[in-house]
């Protein structure tokens, strides 16, 4: 059985301590008692980033395991949050390759991180990307943890009008029905100009002003937890305006190198890592004279062969390349 590192349980622990003070006595005393505990002192202002929903940060080496970090952070989240038992989850990437990667690991059963969410919620979790949410039952919601996994571009814009995840989906059409006042008067509606842009004439003009049927709605409706892999790329106006729309529950980033605004409240330090042995010593160094192309030739094959060095392990074992 897949079992964490200490320094990764410890920053699952941190996040639920900053959970716990935040909904006492609000973000900024909470940030502020977990700077001091990390001997940072009084560090600076804590950023009030999602309208009052905790948002924080996790400082994780490459190689250090961000992402078992993050599944197994899920259930903590939601209990210090909405406390739905049943939370919804948007797991931010910053590529197309990650985002393959990362849905492939949550998908598949015998891997760790899907293990993890397995753990906090046994028998409950639907693992989605943007394209089959619509596959997903209205019922699922609330009785699953669903976690869709996407890259930071799918949300990341500023005309929100040019990007699927905003755009009206009549697919959607059941996860709106027999909707409370009060729920659909938060979300986004039916604009002109999208009945004019809308294919095959389905949107008329007695359309303009209802609910729209899009996956940026849908989350709002569920307040998603974010999940940001690499979250120090995005530190824009417009990443945040655009995520705000989502009207998340919580942020979870995780970087090794965090930016001013990302709210650290935890770090994890070359030395965690080799006193936990994710670091082997001795390191063994080849030299390459033939260029940078046959470096990373060589490299890709050197990779390639660890990957199938350890299946045959009896533990877990993910070789990586940096580059």
């Amino acid at each position: 059985m897949f079992e964490l590192k200490k320094y990764q349980q410890t920053a699952i622990d941190t996040l639920a301590e900053f959970l716990s003070v935040h909904q006492q006595k609000g973000a900024q005393e909470a940030y502020r008692k977990l700077c001091v505990l990390n001997g940072w002192g009084q560090q600076s202002e804590y950023c009030d980033l999602f309208n009052g929903a905790p948002a924080v940060c996790l400082r994780v080496p490459t190689g250090g395991g961000k992402t078992i970090i993050a599944a197994s952070s899920i259930k903590t989240i939601d209990q210090g949050t909405l406390d739905t038992g049943a939370p919804v989850v948007l797991w931010l990437t910053p590529s197309d390759a990650i985002t393959t990667q990362t849905f492939s690991a949550l998908n598949s059963p015998s891997h760790p991180y899907r293990k993890s969410l397995e753990k906090q919620y046994p028998g409950k979790v639907k693992v989605c990307d943007i394209d089959s949410v619509q596959s997903l039952a209205p019922s699922d919601f609330r009785q699953y943890c669903i976690v869709i996994v996407s890259t930071n571009q799918t949300f990341n814009i500023r005309d929100t009008g040019k990007r699927n995840a905003y755009s009206f989906n009549e697919n959607l059409e059941s996860f709106f029905l027999d909707l409370s006042a009060e729920q659909t008067e938060s979300l986004e509606k039916v604009t002109k100009q999208e009945i004019e842009e809308y294919p095959n004439g389905v949107l008329t003009r007695q359309d303009e002003g209802r609910v729209k049927y899009s996956l940026a709605n849908l989350l709002k409706l569920y307040r998603p937890i974010l999940i940001v892999d690499e979250a120090h790329n995005n530190r824009t106006e417009t990443y945040f305006n655009t995520l705000n729309r989502l009207n998340p529950s919580a942020s979870l980033e995780l970087t090794a190198t965090p930016q001013k605004m990302n709210n650290t409240i935890f770090t994890v330090s070359a030395w965690d890592l080799k006193a936990e042995n994710m670091i082997k010593l001795p390191i063994l160094l080849t030299g390459e004279e033939l260029g940078w192309e046959h470096c990373l030739i060589q490299s890709i094959e050197k990779l390639k062969e660890l990957d199938k060095l350890s299946i045959t392990e009896n533990k877990y074992i993910r070789p990586i390349l940096l580059i």
